[in-house]
């Protein structure tokens, strides 16, 4: 289906371990999903980070990410340096590496220490979340983790916190609890480069996608100013 659609916006491919795999294995189950989808895509998401699989958050320790975004990172490259040499102007794809906003200072620190060193384009902040203590006492022992108006503070905390850390050097896809334009400034004058609406669609709906650009086209016209004047401003 993938390879008969036409695609006039950017597409990405968000890979993760599959619940079934060792962590041991992990990093081969990455790249065969990597293999398998990579030529769908504009640019590959790896999310370790998702509380749904087993282990998977302890993939974001130093020295598992590091291992994991340089096999990655250095696939991408042999597939790319493939196809240019059978014809084909190809560019290699961004990596950008989805984390969780469970993180401790330390964890946080490592993280995009490892993204600088790995040479990922850049880094997804964040995943949902698992502290359920701002949830009713009645819906504290559901599954899965907490995504929208809850995890936004935290999200965009950490979005904050890289930017001030790796300024230019890493593009920062903001997403949680992002419902309109408004929510989406805010991101970016912490230091997004990007903006991504997941729960946000549910509740307002898919013209939010319009909605939020069209906000943040009138607050670019209104300040005579671009995203990128915008980018960090509140840092």
């Amino acid at each position: 289906i993938l390879r008969r659609q036409k695609r006039s916006i950017p597409r990405g491919i968000n890979i993760g371990k599959s619940k079934v795999t060792e962590l041991s294995k992990a990093v081969m189950d990455y790249r065969a999903s990597l293999d398998r989808l990579s030529d769908f895509g504009d640019y590959v998401a790896v999310n370790v980070s998702s509380p749904n699989t087993p282990g998977l958050r302890e993939l974001q320790n130093r020295e598992s990410l590091l291992e994991l975004l340089t096999v990655l990172r250095d696939r991408l490259r042999e597939r790319a340096e493939y196809k240019r040499q059978h014809g084909r102007i190809v560019a290699e794809l961004p990596l950008f590496v989805k984390i969780a906003p469970d993180l401790t200072d330390e964890g946080f620190e490592d993280i995009l220490a490892v993204a600088l060193e790995s040479g990922v384009r850049g880094i997804i902040i964040s995943n949902t979340t698992i502290d359920k203590s701002m949830l009713p006492e009645t819906w504290r022992a559901e599954a899965g983790g907490v995504s929208g108006l809850p995890v936004g503070s935290r999200s965009l905390e950490l979005i904050g916190r890289a930017f001030a850390r790796v300024g230019n050097q890493l593009a920062i896809i903001g997403v949680g609890g992002i419902r309109n334009g408004a929510d989406a400034l805010v991101r970016i004058q912490a230091g997004a480069s990007l903006v991504q609406v997941y729960t946000g669609l549910i509740y307002e709906g898919p013209l939010v996608v319009r909605q939020i650009n069209r906000y943040l086209a009138d607050y670019m016209e209104t300040n005579q100013c671009t995203l990128d004047d915008v980018r960090g401003s509140a840092i």
